[in-house]
């Protein structure tokens, strides 16, 4: 069974997640913003990032969000953008804690 939140909450600092594990993920607004994979976000043809979340105006957060079936979540951001679905995966990976990142790597 794959891993999905059970718990979602935004805030001007950013978005806090309990997963189905347990395990609570809290990613800064600037740095989940500047990791979306959209196609404004990320060159179509090379997957090559064009913004990167020093890129991201600091005091970005997300301000909405939507289920997207039971896979991800279509986040809407205090700048505008709205074309971000970060599937439960990726934002998994994204986990910025030692844990996450320690298990991450090895799949990378």
């Amino acid at each position: 069974m794959s891993l999905r939140p059970v718990k979602v909450e935004g805030s001007e600092e950013g978005l806090a997640i309990t997963w189905s594990d347990g395990h609570q993920s809290f990613y800064p607004g600037p740095y989940l913003r500047g990791s979306c994979r959209c196609a404004e976000c990320m060159d179509e043809w090379s997957s090559k990032r064009i913004v990167t979340p020093d890129l991201v105006e600091q005091g970005v957060y997300p301000v909405g969000g939507d289920v997207m079936g039971q896979y991800a979540i279509r986040l809407t951001w205090s700048d505008g953008h709205t074309t971000g679905i970060y599937s439960y995966d990726y934002l998994r990976s994204l986990c910025p804690c030692n844990q996450c990142q320690a298990e991450y790597a090895e799949h990378r």
